[in-house]
């Protein structure tokens, strides 16, 4: 009776093993399933902003606003306007050196100052 109770336990214990080592694989891909379905999504707003893009791109309007812009072409007819000499704006005045203390401040500030202990002593505790 003892060995068929330790065989019945045997078995028990290894489909018990079993079990959990298959729950561990499926929570493992559970994890693999969300994150690829997260990369699907940014992968297919990405690719709904580029074709935008693209459709934009081969507007004529987008086609003539570059070839102005960019290359500086014109129309047939249109005259172009080359500004030259243009004033540069006259650069900032530099911000003014700070006065320097005179030598007998500099001895005071040193001299009479309190010392960084006896400041915090000076100090409420709650600061």
């Amino acid at each position: 009776m003892q060995i068929l109770l330790l065989l019945v336990l045997t078995v028990a214990l290894y489909f018990a093993a079993a079990f959990s080592g298959e729950l561990i694989a499926s929570e493992r891909i559970d994890r693999q399933v969300a994150t690829i379905s997260a990369d699907i999504e940014r992968l297919r707003a990405d690719n709904k902003r580029l074709k935008a893009s693209v459709a934009e791109a081969s507007s004529d309007a987008f086609v003539e606003r570059e070839a102005r812009e960019r290359l500086g072409l014109v129309r047939p007819g249109d005259v172009p306007v080359v500004i030259t000499n243009v004033p540069t704006p006259a650069p900032a005045p530099p911000a003014p050196a700070p006065k320097p203390k005179a030598d007998w401040e500099n001895w005071r500030q040193l001299l009479l100052a309190p010392s960084r202990l006896e400041a915090r002593k000076l100090l409420p505790s709650g600061v």
